[in-house]
Order: C-alpha cells, then sequence, then structure tokens
C-alpha cells in the first residue's frame, strides 16, 4: 500500500475539500501551525496554515501539509523538439 504526503502551495485545505466534494473522500485529520506545540512556533501569517492533513479516498490515504515558502519548488517542466 502506497501513503503520498504531497506538499501544497497554501492551500492544502481547499485541496482537501475539493476532494471531499468532488471524490467523496473523507478529512480525517486538519492540524494547524496554530496547533502545534509552543516549541514549535510559527510565523502569525503561518498560523491556519496545515501543517498536517489526512484524507482517506476509496480505503486509500493521501497526506499532506502547506510547504512552507522557503522550502516551496516551482514546477518547471522541459519540450522537447
Amino acid at each position: 500500500m502506497l501513503c503520498p504526503y504531497v506538499f501544497y502551495d497554501g492551500n492544502c485545505e481547499a485541496a482537501f475539500k475539493f476532494y471531499e466534494k468532488a471524490l467523496g473522500a473523507k478529512i480525517e485529520m486538519l492540524l494547524r501551525n496554530e496547533e502545534a506545540p509552543p516549541e514549535m512556533p510559527s510565523p502569525p501569517e503561518r498560523k491556519k496554515k496545515i501543517m498536517h492533513g489526512r484524507v482517506s479516498i476509496d480505503g486509500q490515504t493521501l497526506m499532506g501539509s502547506d510547504s512552507p515558502p522557503d522550502h516551496s519548488t516551482s514546477r518547471k517542466g522541459s519540450q522537447s523538439r
């Protein structure tokens, strides 16, 4: 069984809610940065972002979180000619 972990660009909660509506997924957990222990502080603008989330889709688990800005990478593709 695979259990992918996806890093979102600030829209993890919206993505999980979309999966819930479009795929019949069940959101099992959305842990926000503001719910982290005091020794794991986060900047005010990240307090509502998802630190860890889990959703089940047809018996499969998908986990994810909002990637911190300094960990985000842009998606780049290449074209072959």
